[in-house]
């Protein structure tokens, strides 16, 4: 197992791809990103899987922009976690008036399989706004 604090990896390199396409609003593209076993936890406790998730996406919060501070990132063989502070930028579909900025601790967890890096699990935990 190897730990780097910043060190960048094929799978931080998802990673970055990770929030560029969500910003972009590229769920396609994100899609494939995903594994099909994905669990995906907000900060608000709901659990999704793959396609509740995109689904989300796509009908009920749009990301406009998506700021990181990577603390830890933790590469052993096939799996890849990675730690960070994110703030997230979003407005709602049914409300593009109304912005949203919410600040997370982020855990993610990257598979490497059959030559891609997937996003196996993603978890946010709520932290007070600066």
């Amino acid at each position: 197992m190897t730990t780097a604090a910043l060190r960048p990896g094929p799978a931080m390199a998802a990673e970055d791809r990770r929030v560029a396409l969500l910003a972009q609003g590229q769920l396609s593209a994100l899609a494939d990103l995903f594994d099909d076993t994905l669990i995906y936890v907000h900060s608000t406790g709901l659990v999704q899987g793959k396609a509740d998730v995109l689904e989300f996406f796509a009908k009920t919060l749009r990301v406009v922009r998506i700021e990181r501070q990577i603390e830890r990132v933790t590469e052993d063989g096939h799996l890849t976690s990675i730690a960070m502070i994110q703030t997230m930028h979003a407005t709602l579909h049914a409300d593009e008036s109304k912005h949203i900025a919410t600040r997370s601790y982020i855990h993610t967890l990257w598979r490497l399989t059959d030559g891609d890096w997937r996003l196996l699990h993603f978890q946010s935990t709520a932290l007070p706004a600066q």
